[in-house]
């Protein structure tokens, strides 16, 4: 049996099983990495509740704040380059060792200067001892972007089983290591070292694992010249993720600074649920950019994107719709006492989903059509935006106001910015498209799902 499209303008054109077999890897590679997310999402569910309640809202919002403060720094490390390392060793697949190496040299770089920014900040910022550990121990953090450029090459090939088998292998250790330390009544700055160590081991096992794969590095020379090409490729991409990084992380600091800790905490509950999707947004990435780098033409290209927005419109509602119904329900029942609020703002924050997932398909096509230059002013904009109204409703509606601020700015971030310049409007008003009407996307999803259950290959 073979599916086909039903839509004639959004049938994905290409011969030989070459393309099939490239499409077939790409669909497993992303239910894959989606499996593993989803796994991530129902420990976060179980173990991240008991965490929660075992530190109380006031320990929790304090390591929400340390969590947001090292993830601040940890864009300055990853330069949102991984899209762009991808797309080089897609285009020239011959010389990706050089790509690797390089790739790791600017984020090993950028890395010893992010520790160095995270010391001063712990010794001259935070005066709280307890604070001020509970950020160093978070270093790990800082370094995990350097061997996840091993990462970067097993999703170019499209082979995200790896990936996916060492982050759940690497989590469940995390989760035994979690469940001991509230079995023992352990401190707030243990779940932060457990944190920092968790992130970093999952790096240096995809990069050894790399290593035995194949990806050589013997004999491979940094090029100072690619790196300098590929940070002013990544550059409007690593402003967007900065904008989005900000929209998320600053809220998070800006609650506790003008509604403090215990608001603070109901917030970091509520965005953990909503967050622990966020990751999807990335496998988006990983699945589309591959397909669209390889379209012919600008027509084909087009139409590849039509349907990975659909997508996105579909595989976002699926979460953010039940959750937000069910919202208040959820927090009430997952933290009990002392996070009733929680529910209410989860209603809202969860849809901060569904204009992420957006945002990062427009980021894949621009970059393949090389109009990422549009990204940067919408990051400014975006982040002085989330700023002055967090200034002007934190201090009157707690954590439920950062949460209507973030989703606010994630919309026009994401999809209405889109209609502001001339290089993005023709995919804005497909975004809006498939907002109303994501008919590809279900026939997608449903053709997949349909196709597993019989048995026969799509």
């Amino acid at each position: 049996m073979k599916v086909r499209w039903t839509d004639p303008d959004l049938q994905l054109s290409g011969s030989g099983s070459a393309v099939c077999g490239d499409r077939k890897k790409a669909v497993q590679g992303f239910f894959w990495l989606a499996g593993e997310k989803g796994v991530r999402f129902l420990s976060g569910v179980v173990v991240g509740f008991l965490v929660a309640r075992h530190l109380g809202p006031v320990d929790f919002g304090r390591f929400g704040s340390a969590v947001a403060t090292v993830g601040l720094i940890q864009f300055l490390v990853d330069l949102s380059l991984d899209p762009v390392l991808r797309r080089e060793m897609v285009l020239a697949p011959e010389r990706f060792g050089s790509v690797v190496v390089t790739g790791m040299a600017v984020r090993a770089v950028a890395a010893g200067l992010a520790v160095a920014l995270l010391v001063g900040l712990a010794f001259s910022k935070f005066t709280d001892p307890k604070d001020r550990l509970l950020v160093l121990v978070l270093f790990g953090v800082l370094l995990q972007p350097v061997p996840m450029v091993a990462g970067a090459w097993f999703l170019s090939r499209l082979e995200a089983r790896p990936v996916s088998g060492v982050q759940m292998t690497v989590l469940a250790a995390s989760i035994v290591m979690r469940v001991f330390l509230i079995a023992v009544d352990a401190p707030v700055e243990a779940f932060g070292a457990v944190l920092g160590g968790e992130v970093l081991a999952c790096g240096m096992i995809i990069l050894g694992l790399g290593v035995s794969r194949g990806m050589v590095l013997k004999g491979a020379d940094i090029d100072w010249i690619l790196a300098r090409r590929m940070l002013k490729q990544a550059l409007p991409l690593l402003l967007t993720a900065c904008s989005v990084l900000a929209c998320s992380k600053i809220d998070m600091i800006m609650v506790r600074g003008l509604a403090g800790e215990a608001e603070a905490g109901v917030f970091y509950a509520a965005t953990r649920i909503s967050e622990v999707w966020y990751p999807l947004g990335t496998v988006l990435a990983v699945t589309a950019l591959p397909t669209l780098a390889g379209a012919r033409d600008p027509g084909q290209r087009i139409a590849r994107v039509r349907l990975v927005l659909e997508f996105a419109v579909v595989l976002s509602a699926l979460f953010a719709l039940p959750v937000s119904l069910a919202g208040r329900w959820i927090g009430e029942l997952a933290y009990g006492p002392g996070y009733e609020a929680s529910g209410s703002v989860l209603a809202i924050h969860v849809w901060t989903v569904l204009f992420l997932f957006l945002g990062i398909v427009r980021s894949q096509w621009l970059l393949c059509e090389g109009n990422t230059r549009v990204l940067v002013p919408i990051a400014i904009i975006s982040v002085a935006g989330d700023i002055l109204l967090n200034l002007m409703i934190i201090p009157r509606f707690g954590a439920i106001g950062a949460a209507w601020t973030t989703t606010v700015v994630f919309a026009f971030s994401g999809v209405f910015s889109s209609l502001l310049w001339s290089d993005s409007r023709i995919l804005g008003l497909y975004q809006l498209r498939a907002m109303v009407w994501p008919r590809s996307g279900l026939h997608q999803l449903v053709d997949y799902i349909v196709c597993r259950l019989r048995g026969v290959e799509r």
